[in-house]
Formats: C-alpha cells, structure tokens, sequence
C-alpha cells in the first residue's frame, strides 16, 4: 500500500513540476518575445524616423497578438 501512495505520490509531483514549467516557459517567452519587438520597434523608428504615433499603433498590435498568444 505504501510502494502504491509513493508511486501516486511520484506521478503527481512530476505532473505538477511540469505543469508549471510549461506555464512558465510560455510566460518568459512570451515576455522576451515582447522585449525583442519593442528593441526592434525602437531602431526601426531610430532608424526609419517612423512617428510616433506609427509606432504606437504597431506596439498595441503586438500587445494584441501577444495577448491572444497567452489565451491560446
């Protein structure tokens, strides 16, 4: 009986370890996936001179997609 609950025990653990693995890597690549769109943002404008305004709409698209990215 207890080889049995060690076992159950074991499974659950992993299962749990795993799950929060996996829910943080999507965070932390989520939220590097925004860093590299903002940087990329900020020399295309440095470098294009694009305005501001431009800019902004593009970094609330990304917000929006990185959003759905999350729910998905």
């Amino acid at each position: 009986m207890q080889l049995i609950f060690a076992v159950f025990f074991l499974v659950l653990a992993l299962k749990i370890v795993g799950l929060l693995l996996k829910i943080c890597g999507k965070a932390v690549g989520i939220i590097l996936s925004l860093i590299g769109f903002v940087l990329s943002l900020a020399f295309g404008m440095a470098m294009f001179g694009l305005s501001m305004a431009f800019g902004a709409v593009l970094f609330v698209l990304a917000l929006v997609v990185l959003a759905v990215k999350i729910i998905l």
